[in-house]
């Protein structure tokens, strides 16, 4: 199975929340997962902290051959130029270090639509104050047509 996984954070003063959400080949939804974090100081911090901990949690699941996809421009930059960020390059080095846990893996920088689902459940720690982390199977029911949606080929 080809697994592609969209992680992304929400930061704002009130604390930090995260999900992955994960589609087979096909665009159907195989799992996902949000927690919230706190005592995280930046955005980027954030994103890198979501991104770090989705790697753990797909890796954790045994899944071994993902394309992770996120959208943090800075994230990027920070991935690609680790020395110009020395108050996050620890995080870096361990979030990149911790790749190798797949045997295959790819890391796409995307525009935000693509990772709309990923970005409405992390919305929804912050925003509706759901700060319960968990893992499931498949996508939320809430989130259910926006998911059908964005399976669908787009160029129909």
């Amino acid at each position: 199975m080809h697994i592609e996984c969209g992680p992304l954070c929400v930061f704002s003063n009130l604390g930090s929340g995260a999900s992955w959400f994960v589609r087979d080949e096909i665009g159907n939804p195989v799992i996902h997962s949000r927690r919230a974090f706190s005592g995280v100081l930046s955005e980027l911090e954030a994103s890198l902290r979501s991104l770090a901990w989705s790697i753990m949690a797909l890796s954790d699941l045994h899944l071994d051959k993902v394309i992770i996809e996120f959208s943090c421009v800075m994230m990027a930059e920070a991935l690609l130029n680790p020395t110009k960020f020395p108050e996050v390059q620890y995080l870096i080095q361990e979030t990149l270090q911790s790749l190798h846990r797949f045997s295959t893996y790819t890391l796409n920088h995307v525009e935000p639509e693509k990772n709309r689902v990923a970005k409405l459940i992390a919305v929804s720690v912050t925003k509706d104050q759901r700060y319960q982390s968990y893992v499931a199977q498949g996508g939320p029911a809430w989130l259910a047509h926006t998911i059908q949606r964005e399976a669908l080929p787009h160029d129909l």
